[in-house]
C-alpha cells in the first residue's frame, strides 16, 4: 500500500508586505548588542532600534543564545528570535562554514546509511512522553488585523501565542487536544480558569508542522532516495562538526504536500462584495532542502523543506526547518524536537472601501518545544506494612517498590519507513 502522505497544515490570516528592511550582518547585530550594553539602554529603547532588521545570513541557535547574554530584557530577547526565524532558510555566515574538505564519497554514503538506520530504528523506540508545544504567531504586517493585538519583533508583528500539549505513545506522535490533555494527570490539568485555545483554529491562526518527531523524517530520507542527494557542506553545531546533505525531490517521487487553510477572495454578492474563505490542498508536490547530521551518530540536527510550488500554484512560500537536540526524558537523554519555524507566503483578494485589493501575506510561526517528561503516573506498592501501623502480619523495615502505571497507546496516521540499503 503506498504510503500517507505527510501534511503540513497551514491556517492563514491576512497580511501584505512589511516597510523596507534595513539588512544586517550577524556580527553587525553583536555590536549593536555590545554598544547597548555600554550604553545601558533600557529593554524598550532598544528593540525599537530593531524595527525592521533583517539579517543577510543565518544567525545559529548557538549564535542567537550568545547575543541573548548581551539582551536588556525579554522585549528585545524576543525580537532577537523573530530576526533570527525570518533568516533560518538562508546560509550561516562564511566564516561559520568549516574550511574541512568534503569526505570521500565511502564516507558521504556512511554517515548518510547511519542517518537513515537512526530514523528507522532510533527514533521509533523513544519512550512514550509528553512535551508541550509553544508556538508564537507573527505577521509581516498588521493590515486586516486591525482588531487583533500585536507589538512589533524585528520586521515582524507578534499576534499571539498559542500553547498546548503534545503526546508521543508507542511511535506515534499525536496534538490531537483531547487525546494529549487525556495523558496529563488530573491534577496538573487547566479545568478552564485562564485556559488558552486547543486548536490553532479557534486560535489567531497561522502556521501548524506536524511530523517532527519522525513521520517527516522518513518521509524526507525515503523521497531523497529515489530523487538527488548530494553533500552541501560541514557546518559547526554546537561547536561540533555536522554533515549538512542537500536534496532534491520531483513531484513523481514525493510523499509531501499541503494542506492550506484558507485562502480569502472577494466575491460578488448581491448584497455588494463579500469574503470567503476557501481551503487549498497541494497533495503531491516536489521540494528541495537541507539535512544536517551528526556524523557519528547518524541523529538528526536539522532538516529544513522548502516546496517548489509552480506559478499556478495559489501558496507563492511554504517552508519549515525543525532542529533536533538532546532533552532529559525521565532518567535519560533523548534526540528530540526542540524548535521549529513555519513559514507561508500567499496572494489573496480583500475587499477595502467598496473596493477588490490583492495583496501578498506572510506569515511565520515559531514552535518551541518543552516540558518534556516520560508519560505515565507512579503508584507505589506495599507488599508489607511497618509494624507502628498495629496491623496484623507486618514486617518493619520493608521498601515499597514503585512501578508506572500501564497505559493505552493512541493512534496517529505515520508514513511506513524507508528501507535501508
Amino acid at each position: 500500500m503506498r504510503s500517507p502522505w505527510v501534511l503540513i497544515m497551514f491556517l492563514a490570516i491576512t497580511s501584505v508586505p512589511a516597510l523596507a528592511a534595513k539588512l544586517t550582518t550577524v556580527e553587525q547585530l553583536r555590536q549593536t548588542l555590545a554598544a547597548n550594553e555600554t550604553a545601558h539602554q533600557s529593554d524598550d529603547v532598544l528593540v525599537q532600534q530593531f524595527a525592521n532588521i533583517r539579517l543577510t545570513t543565518r544567525l545559529s541557535s548557538d549564535a542567537l543564545r550568545q547575543l541573548a547574554v548581551l539582551s536588556p530584557g525579554p522585549k528585545t530577547t524576543q525580537a532577537l528570535h523573530a530576526i533570527a526565524d525570518a533568516a533560518t532558510f538562508l546560509d550561516p555566515p562564511p566564516d561559520e562554514i568549516p574550511a574541512t574538505a568534503a569526505p570521500g564519497a565511502a564516507e558521504q554514503s556512511a554517515i548518510f546509511d547511519r542517518a537513515l538506520h537512526y530514523v528507522v530504528h532510533i527514533l521509533p523506540a523513544l519512550p512514550n512522553f509528553l512535551a508541550t508545544r509553544v508556538t508564537e504567531h507573527y505577521a509581516d504586517t498588521m493590515r486586516g488585523l486591525e482588531e487583533q493585538e500585536a507589538v512589533q519583533r524585528g520586521e515582524l508583528y507578534l499576534i499571539g501565542v498559542h500553547e498546548a500539549p503534545i503526546s508521543y505513545r508507542d511511535g506515534r506522535e499525536t496534538d490531537d487536544p483531547i487525546v494529549a490533555a487525556a495523558s496529563v494527570a488530573p491534577e496538573k490539568r487547566d479545568h478552564g480558569k485562564g485556559t488558552k485555545p486547543t486548536s490553532i483554529a479557534d486560535h489567531l491562526g497561522g502556521l501548524s508542522s506536524w511530523g517532527e518527531f519522525g513521520p517527516i523524517l522518513k518521509v524526507v530520507l525515503g523521497d531523497s532516495i529515489k530523487g538527488k542527494l548530494s553533500w552541501a557542506r560541514w557546518e559547526m553545531e554546537d561547536g561540533k562538526p555536522a554533515a549538512v546533505y542537500q536534496f532534491v525531490v520531483d513531484r513523481s517521487n514525493s510523499h509531501y504536500g499541503v494542506s492550506y487553510c484558507c485562502e480569502i477572495t472577494a466575491e460578488a454578492t448581491s448584497a455588494g462584495l463579500s469574503q470567503a474563505k476557501h481551503p487549498i490542498l497541494l497533495r503531491q508536490i516536489g521540494y528541495h532542502g537541507n539535512l544536517e547530521v551528526d556524523p557519528e551518530t547518524g541523529s538528526i540536527l536539522r532538516l529544513t523543506i522548502v516546496a517548489d510550488l509552480q506559478s499556478e500554484d495559489p501558496i507563492q512560500r511554504a517552508a519549515m526547518m525543525v532542529e533536533y537536540g538532546p532533552v532529559k526524558i525521565g532518567e535519560h537523554t533523548q534526540i528530540c524536537p526542540t524548535h521549529s519555524v513555519s513559514v507561508t507566503v500567499s496572494r489573496i483578494e480583500v475587499k477595502s472601501h467598496g473596493e477588490v485589493d490583492s495583496a501578498k501575506r506572510m506569515l511565520l510561526n515559531d514552535v518551541q518545544f518543552t516540558n518534556y517528561h516520560r508519560f505515565g503516573s507512579e503508584s507505589t506498592v506495599i507488599t508489607e506494612l511497618p509494624a507502628s501501623s498495629g496491623q496484623a502480619g507486618e514486617s518493619p523495615g520493608a521498601a515499597p517498590t514503585t512501578q508506572p502505571a500501564a497505559s493505552s497507546p493512541t493512534s496517529t496516521p505515520t508514513s511506513p519507513a524507508p528501507k535501508e540499503d
